[in-house]
């Protein structure tokens, strides 16, 4: 029995515990009680071998660990957990026994993964002349796998000698800003692509990291924020296919897939590090919260110009100052409690009324309020997964809108 879950940061054991249990189970559980999902893993487990990986693990306070720990011991003999992080700290918390340093590529792996990409269906005497220059351009990547292959994409594209020693001169290299330092590679395709595409690219900020994102849901998003325009030869959609293709390319999304369910709609990730510079892209006009009651929020590090943000209500109702961010444009809404949007949507639907894409999905909602009415600017409604959901306020048939039910 194998089981992946992506831990991320911040640390949510409760996400993690349902993570585990929806993989063993093949059903997203419907439980909020750490010990009630701890419990039915036990059940789970019990007697079965079993290799879980938790993939990405940033948490170094060992105490937060120790109930998940706990579970865990009912498998049989012969049972593993595999941690994978960037820190040796936080394998430590978690109680790892082996530590394996995970180095980077050599310069010949740096070399063979940059030339299967760069010069994918290049004869051998196309790509002789290249090749010093490419390996000049290699030695820059510091043998990372993520630069070497986001820029084999990008001079995958680029046939003439003076294109790629544009690259090599390109000033990104010598700027010592911290964080352009860390995103080198990704600033010189970033740099090389369309105004549109840079807006469809940086517009993934507003999802979590290892989000699975649906092709589709993305490029209707990109339409109902106007990043598409459509021509006398190709609608929206097409274009938006386009604009999709053209990211994955470049190595912008990962892990792309066919939907198993309708074997049409593309699925993708977006690499960790990617997404980062998604974030940095959008640092003023993007940012994300979790709601607890238990908890004072501050807005103080919120932009109130943001256009893009993505809310986890898990108790109580947002912020007030939340609605002072009037210029929202886009955003995602995750429901932790069944009633929580109840006092929620009214005022939201009032207070935000430049809102143009809207995520209400697996958000538990019975019912919409008939102040949406408000939200004139609205393009993209998302109500997938809300079971309860039996009636739309006519409101809805008033402007086009993409709704999704």
């Amino acid at each position: 029995m194998r089981i992946w879950v992506c831990v991320l940061d911040p640390f949510d054991e409760i996400k993690i515990a349902k993570a585990i249990l929806e993989s063993l189970t093949n059903l997203a559980p419907n439980l909020h009680e750490l010990q009630t999902i701890l419990q039915n893993i036990q059940q789970s487990l019990k007697g079965k071998k079993f290799l879980l990986i938790l993939d990405d693990v940033w948490e170094e306070n060992s105490a937060k660990w120790e109930q998940l720990k706990d579970c865990l011991q009912c498998g049989s003999s012969g049972s593993r957990n595999l941690v994978t992080t960037r820190k040796e700290i936080a394998a430590n918390a978690i109680g790892c026994i082996d530590i394996y340093k995970i180095g980077q590529l050599s310069a010949e792996d740096s070399w063979l993964l940059f030339s299967q990409i760069a010069f994918f269906g290049w004869s051998n005497g196309e790509r002789g002349p290249f090749e010093d220059i490419g390996k000049k351009i290699v030695s820059r990547c510091k043998d990372l796998p993520l630069a070497v292959k986001t820029l084999g994409s990008l001079l995958f594209t680029k046939k003439s000698k003076t294109e790629w020693q544009t690259i090599m001169d390109s000033e990104v290299w010598e700027l010592e800003n911290a964080e352009v330092d860390i995103f080198p590679h990704l600033w010189l395709s970033y740099n090389d692509l369309s105004p549109p595409l840079r807006q469809c690219f940086s517009y993934c900020a507003i999802f979590s990291k290892d989000h699975l994102i649906i092709k589709e849901k993305l490029i209707k998003s990109w339409m109902a924020h106007g990043y598409l325009k459509e021509t006398s030869r190709k609608d929206m959609e097409r274009i938006g296919e386009e604009y999709f293709q053209n990211l994955a390319s470049r190595s912008f999304f990962q892990d792309i897939n066919i939907d198993k369910f309708s074997y049409i709609s593309y699925t993708c990730k977006m690499h960790d590090i990617v997404h980062d510079f998604a974030q940095y892209i959008r640092r003023d006009e993007c940012f994300s919260m979790e709601v607890c009651s238990s908890v004072e929020l501050s807005m103080e590090s919120v932009n109130k110009e943001a256009r893009y943000s993505r809310i986890v209500l898990a108790e109580g109702s947002l912020p007030g100052c939340f609605y002072d961010v009037k210029k929202l444009r886009g955003l995602i809404v995750e429901s932790k409690r069944d009633s929580v949007l109840t006092t929620v949507l009214p005022i939201l639907f009032n207070e935000l009324t430049c809102l143009r894409s809207l995520d209400l999905s697996y958000c538990k909602i019975r019912e919409i309020p008939s102040t949406i009415s408000q939200l004139i600017h609205l393009r993209q409604l998302d109500l997938s997964y809300n079971s309860e959901l039996k009636l739309l306020p006519e409101a809805l048939c008033v402007n086009y809108i993409i709704c999704k039910l």
